[in-house]
């Protein structure tokens, strides 16, 4: 599509020189009218047909002109779009990471290139088909048959699912509460930031639906909000009796 500045949005994935040349990479910033600042995917050096984005390169200064396709990101705290836009470019977000630098595979490497298959979530849930039994070994002991009433597997939900604290009665959860609405409430910044909190967003909703699983099969009822707890009014002072 057309690369003007009323379509391309900041965070798209951008393909820079003819479609042989592998140089692509993310915009983090507008340059004037003419040109973007883009942080590019690099190979890693270690490992061929693996690909690196790392949010601390320094940006490269590209032509509007010089890029021939791109994938606008529409929600950028959204695992899922990153996902989707990269795809669109023929490549495999394989893993975010919020301390290091994303892992990313061409769809077309070599049949025989070792890359990584991935180990994010939002990958299993949407493009793995799992199979369960196929290629598992049965335990040496026939009495371990993969329940949790022998102790072989682990539940996935141990202990009591998630309740929220009462901040009118603890100063702890108070001050927990205002700190998790102020994480909320600031708007990201660098591009740092912005990849932490597409990561968080991305945990928040898998351990949010774990723990509503939880409840259903407890038959209690979720918490009404994960991500933002409400603000509770301050508790009233006792009145104090008027002597006579």
């Amino acid at each position: 599509m057309p690369c003007d500045r009323t379509t391309m949005k900041l965070g798209a994935v951008v393909q820079r020189g003819p479609p042989t040349q592998r140089e692509h990479g993310q915009v983090e910033a507008w340059d004037g009218a003419q040109h973007v600042r883009v942080n590019v995917l690099r190979e890693d050096p270690t490992t061929p047909h693996r690909y690196l984005l790392d949010g601390i390169a320094p940006l490269a200064r590209w032509s509007r002109k010089a890029i021939r396709a791109y994938a606008n990101i529409d929600d950028l705290t959204s695992a899922r779009a990153h996902h989707a836009a990269w795809h669109h470019m023929g490549i495999r977000l394989v893993r975010a990471s919020a301390a290091g630098p994303d892992v990313f595979a061409y769809h077309d490497a070599p049949d025989d290139a070792v890359v990584d298959v991935g180990d994010d979530e939002w990958d299993m849930a949407d493009d793995v088909d799992v199979d369960s039994g196929a290629g598992v070994a049965a335990p040496a002991d026939a009495d371990l048959h993969g329940y949790a009433d022998d102790g072989f597997v682990v539940p996935d939900h141990v202990g009591a699912p998630f309740s929220p604290g009462d901040p009118s009665t603890s100063t702890f959860v108070r001050d927990t509460h205002e700190a998790v609405r102020a994480y909320r409430d600031a708007v990201p910044s660098t591009r740092d930031q912005r990849r932490f909190r597409t990561w968080m967003d991305a945990f928040e909703t898998r351990v949010a639906h774990r723990d509503d699983e939880a409840h259903f099969a407890r038959g209690t009822a979720a918490a009404a909000a994960y991500t933002y707890p409400p603000t509770a009014a301050p508790p009233r002072p006792a009145k104090r009796r008027r002597r006579r």
